[in-house]
């Protein structure tokens, strides 16, 4: 099991690692608002760093 926190964390060193991150949700039973909140908080890096914003 791996908490929303530790997935935002996850989800942030990929984003700032790499232009394009695939997260697998296959294995995935249960995600409540918070897990949501840390995948649409690291597609909109990954989308204004696509955009030419810089990634701070």
């Amino acid at each position: 099991m791996v908490s929303a926190p530790n997935a935002r964390e996850a989800l942030n060193a990929a984003v700032f690692a790499h232009d394009r991150v695939h997260v697998d949700c296959g294995g995935l039973t249960f995600c409540d608002c918070t897990g949501l909140s840390a995948l649409l908080a690291a597609a909109l890096m990954l989308s204004a760093g696509s955009a030419g914003n810089t990634r701070a």
